[in-house]
């Protein structure tokens, strides 16, 4: 946290003076999943509001002309904060649910969508006698997948929610799959 403190706003304003006239650059991200805005009548939730709003505005002045977003998961709870007026664009995380609350409040983006299970050459089968045939199993375990079989996350709405989701709400700027390769981390697709 000390250096969080100290190094934050000056980090943060190295990389938008670097970044800010990259081509690829379609908006700024202040944060992930800001546990504290969902305490929004203690003093950690106006905290993190203090930051989000130091984080946005230093972003703002720096580049005008790309807009401001953090992914929040549970949005519903951190809105209480009044942290969401920093943003110029609402970034939810597998709450597909929100997408029709939020509809012309504010514009919106799934910032984290569809976490998939699986392993990379990791393939469980199962002998069916009955059938003669080899069935293929979901996982091994509730953090391994088999290749062959897409699992979601117990958090993930799954990729066919996810991009009907999508499709129904053509007011969402569009959403970012977890996708990886050869990667063990949050997302679990490796």
């Amino acid at each position: 946290w000390r250096f969080f403190k100290e190094d934050c706003l000056r980090d943060f304003e190295t990389i938008i003076r670097r970044d800010r006239n990259r081509a690829c650059l379609l908006m700024w991200s202040i944060a992930n999943e800001i546990r504290d805005l969902q305490l929004h009548d203690k003093p950690e939730g106006r905290h993190a509001r203090e930051w989000a709003q130091k984080l946005s505005a230093l972003a703002h002045r720096l580049d005008p002309a790309h807009p401001v977003s953090a992914g929040h998961n549970g949005p519903r709870k951190k809105e209480k904060t009044g942290a969401f007026g920093f943003f110029d664009v609402l970034g939810i995380n597998y709450d597909c649910g929100s997408y029709e609350h939020y509809h012309g409040r504010y514009p919106l983006f799934g910032s984290e969508t569809a976490a998939i299970l699986s392993t990379r050459d990791n393939y469980l089968f199962t002998p069916d006698k009955a059938k003669r045939r080899l069935e293929i199993r979901p996982s091994y375990g509730p953090w391994m997948g088999s290749h062959m079989v897409l699992d979601k996350g117990w958090w993930s709405p799954g990729i066919g929610i996810s991009l009907v989701t999508q499709e129904k709400s053509p007011w969402s700027a569009g959403e970012f799959i977890w996708s990886s390769c050869d990667y063990i981390g949050e997302p679990m697709v490796s």
